[in-house]
């Protein structure tokens, strides 16, 4: 019975199925976050445990034409929302288990995407920092695998300095 399912199963497979459905490849993408962590002689600033942190600071982004100001920490979900500005704890900066870090967005992953978008932070304190990013899709065609496959692009900058080119994540030195 087990042998006769088994071919019954393999008899209709066609060995170049995903030649036939490549038009109908569906791709799905991470909504980004930009991430900074503030850094100092003295830590993270925006870490409690750090003295003369900024987390009691009136932090602002400015975009596009309106104020963001902090909302609840930041969650482990990734539901394709705005959640503004926000203090979480950020995954994965030189392999801890958790940084304060400052979280703007969520900006969706298209081929339209983000080119030289632009925010201001003001810090509480005075000061502002310009952040830059780039978040978009390219597609090329590989040939080994028949089909076109997508690259996705994220830089950032702080005060017009390349901070990374592979991620949204950036150290501010305060």
């Amino acid at each position: 019975m087990i042998a006769v399912f088994i071919v019954m199963m393999f008899a209709g497979c066609d060995k170049h199925w995903g030649d036939k459905h490549r038009d109908d490849m569906i791709w799905d993408f991470v909504n980004w976050d930009v991430v900074l962590i503030v850094d100092s002689p003295r830590g993270n600033l925006l870490d409690p445990a750090t003295e003369g942190n900024i987390l009691d600071n009136d932090i602002i982004v400015e975009y596009k034409g309106k104020t963001y100001r902090m909302n609840e920490e930041m969650t482990r979900a990734n539901p394709p929302v705005w959640e503004g500005l926000r203090i979480g704890k950020y995954y994965g900066y030189q392999g801890d288990d958790g940084t304060s870090a400052l979280s703007f967005g969520e900006f969706g992953t298209s081929t339209k995407g983000f080119h030289n978008e632009t925010f201001i932070i003001g810090w509480g304190d005075g000061t502002h920092s310009a952040v830059m990013f780039d978040l978009y899709i390219t597609w090329a065609w590989n040939e080994r695998k028949d089909y076109n496959e997508p690259t996705v692009h994220k830089r950032i900058w702080i005060d017009g300095k390349l901070k990374s080119e592979d991620s949204l994540v950036a150290v501010i030195a305060k």
